[in-house]
């Protein structure tokens, strides 16, 4: 057995079609243990079939899935998900509302034959990890939406399982509970030293509860990295209009010079690639300021709480996308300042360019 197939998922080759559909493409993935993977993209992309494939709720038709080691999916074979030793935290939460709390939880417990006094204290173990101790014996139907994820997460704990799945974990309660519930989620499965997977179309969510995340988009990973560096630095340009990662801008490479809606900006000499590109302008990386090159004005501010969302109309027709701490009204002209280093730029193949612009203040698209 080699370090990779002893991971506590390693996935290798999977293919999954419906008809002439493929909604897995000779797909690669490997969680290493105690990290959260989060499974990111829009519907469609492949992702919840991803998961129900490593839960065993649907076979693949190619490749392998493998749970520390064990092959779980193959071409021949595909254990039902009690035979995967796996806990599931769902969308709905998935409770029996004819079931106390405790009865919930004993379900898995039961399944994996341990007697009553050993039920007692796990179930006691999981309610009091969750903050629900002393509920046991209550009907899910009297918790609130909170509680019931709650009760959803100590069910797919209390068996401890070799690997935690969750399918949209957070996308039925609001603003303020789903990133309370974030966190303690994530403080529980870095407590108890487990390796998840999750599904969401919520990029907020991915980033808060994952070690890496994984942009899926027609069956396959389209990037792979720790949440910082997928927002920082996305692949493609397709990836960064899906994480709204800032405003794109296409330009052209002429020579030692960038040209964006005719304005020409210097470029240092290295650079060979010539022709159509697309520069990402990330909100982090613009400011306003009153010594700016950049000249605009305010065309949209909506506050947000900690900052204002602002979009600044350039003469020419685009728009920046900024994220402020203060904004003056709209239709007030401004300035704008970017930090040139916050750059990614792609040619027209898709392929990245590492544009480094001259040091002095140039002007885009005015």
């Amino acid at each position: 057995m080699t370090a990779d197939t002893a991971l506590p998922l390693h996935i290798r080759g999977l293919t999954k079609t419906f008809g002439d559909a493929a909604a897995l493409v000779e797909l690669d993935v490997s969680v290493p243990q105690g990290q959260v993977l989060a499974l990111l993209g829009a519907s469609g992309c492949g992702k919840t079939t991803l998961l129900r494939c490593i839960a065993g709720l649907m076979a693949p038709d190619a490749g392998e899935i493998l749970i520390q080691g064990q092959v779980v999916a193959d071409r021949n074979r595909c254990l039902p998900p009690e035979r995967r030793k796996l806990g599931m935290v769902f969308q709905d939460y998935a409770l029996w509302p004819h079931m106390t709390i405790g009865e919930n939880l004993a379900f898995p417990l039961h399944m994996q034959g341990l007697g009553r006094s050993e039920r007692s204290r796990r179930i006691q173990w999981a309610l009091e990890l969750v903050g629900l101790g002393g509920m046991a014996g209550r009907s899910p139907d009297t918790l609130s939406g909170g509680q019931q994820q709650r009760v959803a997460l100590a069910r797919a704990v209390v068996g401890q399982p070799r690997l935690l799945l969750m399918d949209e974990p957070l996308s039925n309660l609001d603003k303020s509970l789903r990133e309370q519930l974030a966190l303690e989620i994530r403080t529980l499965i870095d407590e108890l030293g487990l390796t998840a997977v999750f599904v969401t179309h919520d990029q907020q969510e991915a980033y808060a509860l994952a070690d890496r995340v994984a942009v899926m988009q027609k069956g396959r990973i389209a990037q792979l990295a720790a949440p910082e560096s997928l927002y920082n630095a996305p692949a493609s340009p397709d990836i960064a209009r899906f994480l709204d990662a800032g405003t794109l801008l296409e330009g052209q490479l002429l020579h030692q010079t960038l040209l964006l809606g005719g304005q020409a900006v210097e470029i240092c000499p290295q650079y060979a690639h010539q022709g159509p590109v697309q520069v990402l302008f990330p909100r982090r990386g613009l400011s306003l300021d009153a010594e700016g090159p950049i000249k605009g004005s305010i065309s949209q501010r909506v506050f947000q709480g900690e900052y204002y969302a602002v979009r600044v109309q350039l003469e020419n027709g685009p728009q920046l996308k900024m994220q402020v701490s203060d904004c003056p009204p709209v239709n007030t002209p401004v300035r704008v300042s970017m930090n040139a280093e916050a750059l990614c730029a792609w040619s027209s193949d898709g392929s990245p360019i590492d544009i480094k612009l001259k040091p002095q203040p140039f002007a885009i698209p005015a």
